[in-house]
């Protein structure tokens, strides 16, 4: 049972490293001083967006 997160944790990690590198040059524009954000909370909300409603199924599924 307890392998079950950690499996998660990896696909969630896995999308992150992935969004991270395909986006390597927006993340070097978007550091920039006269660039307004948060780089870390925009990749940490794209990756959470798919892996929280992924988890809640496999939660549920599991639980049946």
């Amino acid at each position: 049972m307890a392998i079950r997160p950690a499996i998660g944790a990896v696909g969630v990690a896995n999308t992150t490293r992935v969004g991270v590198q395909e986006r390597t040059a927006e993340i070097g524009l978007r550091r920039a001083p006269w660039v307004r954000g948060h780089v870390t909370g925009k990749f940490l909300t794209g990756s959470a967006t798919p892996g929280v409603p992924g988890g809640l199924v496999r939660g549920l599924v599991g639980g049946l």
